[in-house]
């Protein structure tokens, strides 16, 4: 399914850090300006009855410290009642494997009792080798690009939160690529980033799928030849898909492609 762009602007997505580390990560992305994106500090603003005007709620948690944990544990605590008051995606990277085991134990245990409250929880593996901030950059930066006014065919809001809602465990992969050979070498990255997140291979339920690039590259036989190599590898049972293509003429040659993937049916209870 193509989804054409709205005449109107789009609802806003919010993001906050919770804790300091959290809060820390973010501070590449402040420095961007993104469209479409406010943040939000872990302090009153995230009362649900000021929250449902965003479309989006983005919540960044890195479990490196007991500090952040417990600011998890509080603000889970906080919503238990009344949840967000808006859609929920919650993106989480463990602590690194070095930490003690009693800090392992404290942030699962805090990544659960925040996970109930979200629609979505992207858990960023502790393997990948990507600093937060980094990965937030690339992969929330692109999201914003794409429900923008001028992409070609690009994400409304709503169907983004369509999808999230009650999503539960997703995977969310992004690659950049460039050459004769962009698009294989762009769903092989996909692919090893998926394989980061899972260990048996899933029946995904939704999936949405934004490609951007400069206007002058981008060509309908790519599009065509990425979402049948997709489909083969990753996207074999996925009953609703929503695509878009989106301009960014500061890629030059490269090509971005980024992937939400749900399987509700894995949803911790």
């Amino acid at each position: 399914m193509i989804n054409s762009c709205r005449a109107q602007l789009p609802m806003p997505i919010a993001l906050a850090g919770v804790g300091p580390s959290g809060e820390s990560a973010l501070q590449r992305l402040r420095a961007q300006q993104q469209p479409n994106v406010h943040f939000l500090r872990n302090d009153d603003s995230l009362a649900p009855d000021l929250l449902h005007k965003f479309g989006l709620l983005i919540l960044v948690a890195e479990l490196e410290s007991v500090e952040d944990c417990n600011a998890v544990q509080a603000l889970a605590q906080k919503v238990q009642s009344s949840g967000f008051g808006t859609n929920t995606l919650y993106v989480v990277m463990k602590p690194a494997a070095t930490v003690g085991e009693r800090q392992k134990v404290l942030a699962h245990y805090s990544l659960q009792m925040l996970e109930m409250h979200a629609d979505a929880t992207v858990v960023v593996p502790e393997n990948s080798g990507e600093d937060l901030g980094v990965w937030l950059t690339d992969r929330v930066a692109s999201l914003a690009q794409a429900v923008a006014n001028d992409a070609f065919a690009g994400i409304d809001v709503d169907d983004l939160t369509g999808l999230l809602r009650n999503a539960g465990s997703t995977v969310w992969a992004s690659a950049q690529s460039e050459g004769v050979d962009r698009v294989d070498a762009a769903v092989k990255a996909i692919c090893k980033q998926h394989a980061q997140h899972v260990s048996v291979e899933p029946v995904y339920q939704q999936a949405m799928i934004w490609v951007q690039g400069a206007r002058e590259s981008l060509k309908l036989s790519e599009m065509r030849s990425l979402m049948k190599s997709l489909g083969q590898q990753i996207l074999k049972d996925t009953p609703r898909l929503v695509f878009c293509v989106a301009y960014d003429e500061s890629l030059g040659t490269r090509m971005r492609v980024s992937a939400l993937l749900c399987r509700p049916q894995m949803r911790s209870s």
